[in-house]
C-alpha cells in the first residue's frame, strides 16, 4: 500500500493520453523507488511529472485512466489516496471510496531524454497548441496552492519546461508547432493602418 496525494494524480492526470491505439499512454506512471513517488503522464505533445516521499516497496507500475477518473476531489476531503497493487490489479481509495481493475499492461516511455531536452534559462521562443497550456493552468488549479498561471521557459524547437504552480515537485514539459516556411513571417496589416 501507498499512501500519495489525490490532487498531485489528477494534476499530472492531465496529460495522459485519450488515444487507445497508445494503450501505454492511456493511464499515469507511478514508480516508487527509495521511498519516493514519481508520477508521469504524458499524450506524445505534454509531459507532467511530479514526486513526493512515497513509504513502500519499490515498484513500477502504470495506473489506468479509468480508475483516476473515477477519483472526484472532494474539496474537505484528507487529500490522501491510498494505492495498492496486488500482481496485476490495482485500488485507489480515497474519500470513503474504492475504484479497482487491472493494470495497463505495456512499458511508459523513458522520459528523461524528454526532461533533459528541455533548458530551464529562456531561450528562442517557440509556439505552442494552446489547449496544452491550457491544460498546464488546469493542473495548477488541482493543485489549489493559489499557485500563478503557468510559465513556459522557451526552449525554441526543442521541448520547454513549464512551470506549474509553486511547488517544486510537479512541473510539465511541452513540444512546440513546428512552424512551415509559409507561416514565419506576420500577417499583413496595411489594410488595417
Amino acid at each position: 500500500m501507498y499512501d500519495i496525494n489525490a490532487r498531485l494524480l489528477k494534476a499530472v492526470a492531465v496529460a495522459m493520453s485519450k488515444e487507445e491505439t497508445r494503450y501505454y499512454l492511456c493511464g499515469v506512471s507511478f514508480t516508487v523507488k527509495n521511498n519516493w513517488a514519481m508520477l508521469r503522464a504524458t499524450d506524445g505533445h505534454r509531459l507532467i511529472l511530479a514526486r513526493q516521499p512515497c513509504a513502500g516497496d519499490d515498484c513500477d507500475v502504470i495506473i489506468p485512466r479509468t480508475l483516476i477518473d473515477k477519483i472526484k476531489l472532494a474539496r474537505k476531503a484528507a487529500p490522501e489516496l491510498t494505492v495498492t497493487i496486488t500482481g496485476g490489479m490495482v485500488s485507489l481509495a480515497y474519500a470513503g471510496e474504492t475504484f479497482g481493475g487491472a493494470l495497463v499492461d505495456g512499458a511508459f516511455p523513458n522520459t528523461t531524454r524528454i526532461v533533459q531536452g528541455a533548458k530551464s534559462d529562456i531561450g528562442e521562443v517557440a509556439q505552442f497548441n494552446p489547449d496544452y497550456i491550457v491544460d498546464f493552468k488546469k493542473a495548477a488549479e488541482i493543485m489549489q496552492d493559489g499557485s500563478p498561471d503557468p510559465v513556459v521557459y522557451h526552449n525554441g524547437n526543442s521541448p520547454a519546461l513549464v512551470r506549474i504552480g509553486s511547488q517544486e515537485d510537479i512541473f510539465g514539459v511541452v513540444m512546440p508547432y513546428r512552424i512551415g516556411q509559409d507561416l514565419k513571417s506576420a500577417p499583413s496589416v496595411a489594410w488595417a493602418c
